[in-house]
């Protein structure tokens, strides 16, 4: 697949392989988390999110895309993947998580292993991902420290979104 790049100001967004996996991901956890709350087949386990929905579930689609993938095309080629995969594999498995729960009324992952060690299972495995990219890129002590720096600004943005998200849930109840 060609890299498509548009540039904003002197941000570039770029859509390639890992963005597009990870923004079908996130589509389908957004349509399968839509239709267990429309139907009324079981509870959302992330303690944000199920606070949001009682607002309104057009939380769903913004908290999904704001907290995790709308940011991941402005990041540079290392993290993009790193993050792409990641969320990737999260949307995936959460959304099949939630379609077996539509379907067969057992949320097979949350139900057998809990959020809060799948949450931890992906973390490993981000950094399982961040790893393997640095050493595939053979990037030298400039760039690497460069990434982490920019690694622990992105982790800050998106903690500082969720805290957002938190403050709107909070000051709703």
């Amino acid at each position: 697949m060609k890299t498509y790049k548009v540039t904003f100001y002197k941000l570039m967004y770029t859509i390639d392989i890992p963005v597009l996996l990870m923004f079908l991901a996130t589509f389908l956890d957004i349509v399968s988390t839509w239709l267990f709350v429309g139907l009324e087949v079981g509870t959302e386990a992330n303690p944000i999110l199920s606070r949001l929905i009682s607002i309104s579930t057009w939380f769903i689609p913004i908290y999904l895309l704001f907290t995790y993938a709308a940011f991941v095309p402005f990041l540079s080629d290392v993290l993009r993947k790193t993050f792409g995969y990641t969320i990737g594999l999260v949307g995936t498995l959460l959304g099949l998580n939630n379609f077996s729960l539509v379907l067969f009324g057992y949320a097979f992952i949350i139900d057998t292993v809990g959020f809060n060690i799948l949450l931890a299972l992906f973390l490993v495995f981000g950094l399982s991902t961040f790893t393997y990219f640095v050493r595939k890129g053979k990037l030298g002590r400039k760039e690497l420290i460069s990434i982490c720096v920019k690694l622990a600004l992105f982790v800050l943005l998106l903690c500082s979104v969720q805290a957002l998200f938190a403050a709107i849930a909070w000051i709703r109840f």
